[in-house]
């Protein structure tokens, strides 16, 4: 894939400097260089009666922030134009806010704190996570000013170049059992640099188990709520472990199993779909 697209145009968003990384998700600069595929969204999509709305920020702020930050009314809050949230269903552990690098600009799109819609604009932090919120806020998809319902034109992204790097190297690195050099390890530097960081170092390019865990931690931070983590979790063979360790639960199944009528179609075209199976190495998942 990276072979097929290198030469087709694709680069890594950039405009913006420092904030090229949430940038590159908001509503004007959609179909930018770094976009391959997406769902493309509209503001003016009538929520449940007619779609092609992007609600995110609504699943992600608690129901209680303010639109304004001061108790006058007069300085607005990131969601001034939210018209409030629905309760923070999503939201980013601090535990894994703390996994990022201090430099990275990529907890840009992470709010560690909010101010409440009360008479005294009680401001809630990380000390309040637990009894007053359930966690940090993302905020990657920016709302669009002028939009007061909170439908954004932002587009869902499936597919970036920055993905195509970073599984570039990861393919390199998986068929060498090696750490990757020339233009796979310098994509994966790429990334970073994007994100204000320096390129890897130290265990990291040091060996091939090193490699691997550092690509991983980048996949997680470069992809925050993309849809990537759990399929990433399974493929280095840590979902069940990190579960584990971090939740308390060791998962029973990591796979939805394939439905009855593609088995019974499969059938039909002379062919045999297991539902259930034990992939490669889920044994070495502890």
């Amino acid at each position: 894939m990276y072979d097929e697209l290198k030469n087709s145009g694709y680069s890594l968003f950039s405009a913006g400097g420092e904030n090229a990384y949430i940038d590159q998700f908001q509503s004007n600069n959609k179909f930018n260089s770094e976009v391959i595929m997406s769902v493309s969204c509209s503001s003016t999509g009538g929520g449940n009666t007619t779609g092609n709305f992007w609600p995110i920020q609504k699943y992600c702020w608690p129901n209680d922030a303010a639109a304004y930050i001061d108790v006058e009314n007069t300085i607005p809050s990131p969601i001034v134009d939210l018209n409030r949230g629905w309760g923070q269903a999503f939201n980013v552990s601090p535990l894994y806010y703390d996994t990022y690098e201090s430099s990275d600009t990529r907890t840009k799109v992470i709010q560690t704190s909010y101010v409440r819609d009360d008479e005294t604009k009680t401001v809630y932090t990380r000390d309040d996570i637990g009894t007053a919120w359930s966690g940090f806020i993302l905020h990657k998809w920016l709302i669009p000013e002028g939009v007061t319902n909170g439908y954004r034109g932002n587009d869902i992204p499936l597919a970036r170049w920055a993905d195509v790097l970073l599984m570039y190297a990861e393919a390199v690195a998986r068929k060498t059992q090696a750490v990757p050099t020339g233009e796979a390890l310098q994509g994966v530097n790429d990334v970073r640099a994007r994100a204000g960081l320096l390129p890897l170092s130290g265990s990291a390019v040091s060996s091939y188990d090193g490699f691997m865990d550092a690509l991983l931690e980048e996949r997680g931070h470069e992809f925050l709520f993309e849809g990537f983590r759990k399929i990433d979790l399974i493929r280095f063979n840590k979902y069940r472990q990190n579960c584990t360790a971090i939740k308390g639960v060791a998962p029973t199944h990591q796979y939805v199993p394939i439905p009855n009528f593609a088995v019974q179609q499969a059938e039909s075209y002379g062919k045999t779909l297991e539902q259930y199976f034990e992939r490669p190495g889920y044994a070495s998942d502890q």
